[in-house]
């Protein structure tokens, strides 16, 4: 390819710009290879999403449009996603960051036609707990005339942060069905998708049965589920919950004389400046910023350069957010101030 001209060639070298087509079930990340000698190539690892914002179509046609279109988008581009919120209904777009949505849903309206309204950026929260806490849940009711029975006694303990879910069985081999096993694993999972604060996930938890109780004929998968995800809800409620936000990367280059203007303005935003360094006449500064301080960014930091300063901005991790900032995005969100034990900090 050269711009919009485009050339047959039998062979392509590394460094080559090419196109292929008639290619299908073929996403970003795979390897086309020849049938022998098949290298392996270390798999790409794409950043989780951090921003979301709800798009909305103006017409039951642009529905079934905007389906379609979200479905290619995430083909073309692993780090965007689509879902539909289980609570609103709404259908919720993520993205890597405000500019990488502005082009997904500039393209949605411009490229594909479609006719829709876009709410405000929401940050993907998350929550995580602070100690360890043990809940128990019993199970037993009557459906159909049929029993149901399960007791489960769960203890979650806090994981350093990225290690995801680690589920524990420390009951005595033979003890419990595998089935049933299997089962408060998934229930533990199912209760860390909605958390205690405000019913974001909840992240990094090792979750240990150390005990269970069943009956023979009264006792099945879904009651084990059940019953754990409220021993799940309990456990997690007597640790310590908090409020996790993502931090960000972000590097910024300017000249010299706007460093300073530039270096407020980030402390403004509760960041941190990590490292300056000079590259040839441009001064480059490294900071960690949360995510929710950073929504027009880009504007701002033209206004305090002149234009002149340019900055990206990448995942850095999720850490556990203050206090002001906890209650703030819980009223947000429709939720009162949690108890006081719930609160990071709080004695």
């Amino acid at each position: 390819m050269h711009a919009n001209q485009r050339q047959d060639i039998p062979v392509a070298a590394a460094g080559d710009i090419v196109a292929a087509v008639g290619l299908k079930n073929i996403g970003t990340g795979d390897t086309l290879t020849c049938s022998t000698g098949r290298p392996t190539l270390e798999k790409i690892t794409f950043p989780e999403t951090v921003i979301s914002v709800a798009i909305e179509p103006k017409t039951q046609g642009d529905l079934s449009k905007l389906t379609e279109v979200l479905e290619a988008l995430m083909n073309e581009d692993p780090t965007f996603k689509a879902k539909i919120d289980s609570e609103t209904g709404e259908t919720l777009i993520s993205g890597m960051g405000e500019l990488h949505l502005e082009v997904i849903v500039d393209r949605i309206i411009r490229e594909f036609n479609v006719r829709a309204s876009v709410g405000k950026p929401q940050v993907a929260y998350k929550e995580g707990i602070t100690a360890s806490g043990k809940g128990e849940s019993l199970y037993e009711k009557q459906i159909g005339g049929k029993n149901h029975y399960a007791q489960v006694v769960i203890v979650v303990e806090p994981l350093e942060r990225g290690q995801g879910f680690k589920f524990v069985n420390k009951l005595a081999k033979g003890t419990l069905p595998a089935q049933f096993v299997a089962a408060i694993e998934k229930g533990c999972q199912d209760a860390m998708n909605d958390g205690i604060l405000a019913g974001f996930p909840v992240v990094d938890v090792m979750a240990t049965l150390t005990s269970a109780m069943f009956r023979e004929t009264e006792s099945n998968e879904i009651a084990f589920k059940i019953a754990t995800y409220e021993a799940m809800k309990s456990a997690m409620r007597n640790a310590r919950p908090v409020l996790l936000e993502p931090f960000m990367k972000v590097e910024i280059e300017t000249p010299e004389g706007y460093v300073g203007d530039i270096i407020g303005n980030m402390n403004s935003r509760r960041g941190k400046v990590i490292n300056m360094e000079m590259r040839e006449d441009i001064r480059v500064i490294d900071c960690h910023a949360p995510l929710s301080d950073m929504f027009g960014y880009s504007t701002q930091l033209r206004s305090l350069s002149q234009g002149r300063a340019t900055f990206t901005m990448e995942l850095l991790h999720y850490d556990e957010a203050p206090k002001s900032v906890t209650e703030r995005i819980l009223g947000a969100f429709g939720y009162s101030r949690p108890p006081q034990q719930m609160i990071a900090g709080d004695n």
